[in-house]
């Protein structure tokens, strides 16, 4: 059965420029290796997961000693609280991720239910204009998240020291693993859903 992908990647582009060829490069080899887009996908979520996984222990393992020094020992932690806002920062943008992958952000469902119960074309298309314009989004954001992160990159946290351009920089960073997993996501959606179709047609 011939995806989109594949009838992307078979159309006739103009074959002047480099840009076409490697856009029709780019689309061959992406239709050859069915699985490419998955192990991107499971490279980022590992990868996510690992930060998100270290950062939350990190976090915690401060509290406690936080607690500990302040109230016990009597002589409280300098930084504390500023390291863990950052941290929250970073589990914040980075989960996000793994909850677009786990498809567990919120949402209203009601909408999305009505069309399914109609239509599982037409509940793809919604799935995929929702997700494109996800992504448009996200990625406006990032795009300001990188120049506030050239804009303070004079700046420091007041405590840590900590160059801001950092700080702002897990923004335009944690956008684009979400935009990465959401577009695979899309692109895998479309695929199901033209063999899901077929089906459907078939069975009529």
């Amino acid at each position: 059965m011939i995806t989109l992908i594949d009838r992307l990647s078979m159309s006739k582009l103009p074959s002047k420029g480099a840009c076409h060829r490697a856009v029709r490069m780019c689309m061959s080899y992406i239709a050859e290796d069915k699985q490419m887009l998955q192990h991107i996908r499971t490279w980022i979520l590992n990868i996510v997961g690992g930060v998100c996984s270290l950062l939350i222990l990190a976090m915690c393992i401060l509290i406690v000693l936080k607690v500990w020094f302040r109230y016990v020992m009597n002589d409280p932690i300098l930084g504390s609280d500023e390291a863990i806002s950052l941290m929250l920062v970073g589990i914040s943008y980075f989960g996000a991720v793994l909850g677009a992958a786990a498809n567990a952000h919120i949402r209203v469902e009601l909408l999305e239910s009505w069309i399914l119960n109609r239509s599982y074309k037409g509940f793809v298309c919604y799935r995929v204009c929702i997700n494109l314009i996800v992504c448009v989004v996200l990625g406006i954001v990032a795009y300001f998240g990188v120049r506030i992160a050239g804009l303070t990159s004079t700046q420091v946290t007041d405590l840590l020291r900590i160059n801001y351009y950092y700080v702002y920089g897990i923004i335009p960073v944690g956008l684009f693993f979400y935009i990465t997993v959401v577009t695979i996501d899309t692109i895998e959606l479309v695929r199901n859903g033209e063999k899901q179709t077929a089906q459907l047609e078939g069975g009529n």
